[in-house]
């Protein structure tokens, strides 16, 4: 071998051009955009240099990849469940290995392409040294998009391993099995009020039962959370004050979906909310296993009397989930925190949320998120857009009106933003909303049950979703055993089967009609249109 030997790797023996004398076969074109070519499209460059053999086989691995992604969307026409499926350690991990192996094979073939030029157009050293440092500058742009493609990937496998399991969460730590999505949830003992499973349940105040859809089996196994026909996560709102980091849970919703339908509501506890029953594991802790404070205070309690409260570093957000169970007397499927600083980001990653805001709102006291300080806040009635320090100041105010009115408003902005959340808008955005949810938020939900959700969450219209709060004057803030069985009535009443010819009203505080929900006021174009 020589310094000047074309073909230093021995990749091509055989130098005669492809059969025929066309001008194909004889090469089209200078080298260096045969070289550029080669460099966009595996083979391509092969082909401008008169061998149309081995560019097919060189375009061949390309094409194949090509072929395989066509399939396997065609063959999943639901985007939701196409997301689920691809959203999975193990498929993300591959796609990774996929995204590297492509990169390496076009350096190859770059590779091939440069000496094959070198052979059949030969040129002085000047003219090498330039096909060099082109080869060398389209190398770098060819392996850019994959190493930051294969970065994303593996970034969103870390993040959904750590947001759907958190990493010091295990079955010995809580005592019992976590399931599907079960491990911060207690065990729901008997309700000796309650009717029997697939009985009809009564509403407090009312002579007949209202029916409640029995779930239909389903041919094959599914997620263990759609074993009753519904969905039921408590939402967990932790206030971002400092060193406050899920130490006040002052936003408690419980969000239900109806399996079949897709039809979903959100009940909405008052943190004010005393005298709620603690779950049966730890109802021991206070007299009478109520507890006498405010329901948002039920963490802190728990983690201060770690003998009394199960769940290891999660025993605060345990002792929640097993209260707000009793109270709504429903099983929690799953728990979902967020801090609400990461709520701020969230909305600004989206490009901020729409809101139709009834009433002029004014709070000269607002307590500003990094505790520096209050501040006078306002916002006129009528649509506006808020970004996500204005739609935390909306959602997060306790001064203008009533911790009520906060829960209302809480609601809306919630629904403002499950309207943002479409494909089209978050594609672009996905390394920040990665780091939003490693950094502010987590769920008690297991990797297994991501594709499940999303592909329900797709069914879900958030122009439709029933919104309920449990507060005065329906409800009292000491609730009695006998406001507790109303609540039951009303959260397993909010699906009902429609009759053909109804006996009886809906449930106290249950809408008139809700099949068939009135638009909320949140509705704003579709991003996606």
């Amino acid at each position: 071998m020589t310094p000047l030997d074309p073909d230093p790797l021995g990749v091509y023996p055989d130098l005669e051009p492809d059969a025929g004398s066309t001008a194909w076969s004889r090469g089209i074109g200078p080298a260096w955009l045969a070289i550029a070519a080669g460099a966009m499209v595996p083979g391509l460059g092969h082909l401008l240099l008169g061998r149309a053999r081995r560019a097919a086989l060189l375009f061949a691995p390309l094409l194949l990849v090509a072929f395989g992604a066509v399939v396997v969307v065609l063959a999943t026409p639901d985007r939701a469940d196409l997301v689920g499926d691809l959203l999975t350690p193990d498929v993300l991990t591959a796609l990774a290995a996929l995204v590297v192996a492509l990169a390496v094979y076009r350096l190859v073939v770059l590779a091939a392409t440069v000496v094959l030029a070198a052979r059949t157009r030969p040129t002085d050293a000047a003219g090498r040294t330039v096909r060099v440092v082109l080869a060398g500058a389209l190398g770098v742009i060819v392996v850019a998009p994959h190493v930051v493609a294969g970065a994303i990937l593996l970034d969103t496998r870390d993040t959904i391993v750590e947001v759907f399991a958190p990493p010091d969460l295990g079955p010995g730590d809580l005592g019992i099995d976590p399931g599907a999505g079960g491990a911060l949830i207690p065990p729901v003992e008997p309700d000796p009020t309650d009717p029997p499973a697939g009985s009809p349940s009564v509403a407090a105040g009312t002579a007949s039962p209202t029916p409640t859809p029995s779930p239909e089996p389903t041919a094959t196994p599914g997620p263990s959370w759609a074993a009753d026909g519904r969905l039921d996560v408590l939402l967990i709102g932790a206030d971002a004050g400092p060193g406050r980091w899920s130490l006040r849970t002052d936003t408690m919703i419980l969000l239900s979906v109806d399996i079949a339908t897709g039809r979903a509501a959100m009940f909405g506890f008052p943190r004010n909310l005393y005298g709620a029953p603690l779950p049966k594991e730890s109802a021991g802790a206070v007299p009478g296993g109520r507890f006498p404070g405010l329901l948002n205070a039920i963490y802190v309690y728990a983690n201060s009397h770690p003998d009394q409260f199960p769940g290891g570093q999660y025993r605060g957000f345990r002792a929640i989930g097993g209260t707000i169970q009793k109270l709504a007397g429903v099983r929690l499927d799953g728990i979902a925190v967020v801090n609400l600083n990461g709520f701020v980001r969230l909305v600004d990653a989206v490009g901020g949320v729409t809101i139709d805001i009834p009433e002029p709102l004014y709070d000269a006291r607002y307590p500003l998120e990094d505790g520096s300080g209050v501040v006078a806040i306002s916002f006129r009635a009528g649509r506006q857009h808020l970004n996500g320090h204005r739609a935390l100041m909306y959602a997060r105010s306790r001064h203008a009106d009533s911790d009520y009115g906060r829960m209302g408003r809480q609601q809306a902005v919630l629904l403002a933003l499950r309207s943002r959340l479409k494909p089209c808008n978050l594609i672009a955005k996905v390394p920040t909303l990665l780091k939003i949810a490693r950094d502010d938020a987590w769920t008690s939900f297991g990797v297994r049950d991501l594709p499940g959700l999303l592909r329900l969450a797709a069914r879900v219209d958030a122009k439709r979703v029933r919104t309920l709060m449990f507060a005065p004057p329906t409800y009292p803030a000491f609730v009695t055993d006998a406001e507790i069985r109303q609540i039951h009535a009303v959260v397993r009443g909010i699906f009902p089967v429609r009759a053909p010819e109804p006996t009886q009203a809906p449930p106290p505080n249950l809408p008139a009609d809700p099949m068939d929900p009135t638009p909320s006021p949140t509705d704003e174009p579709d991003p996606c249109a």
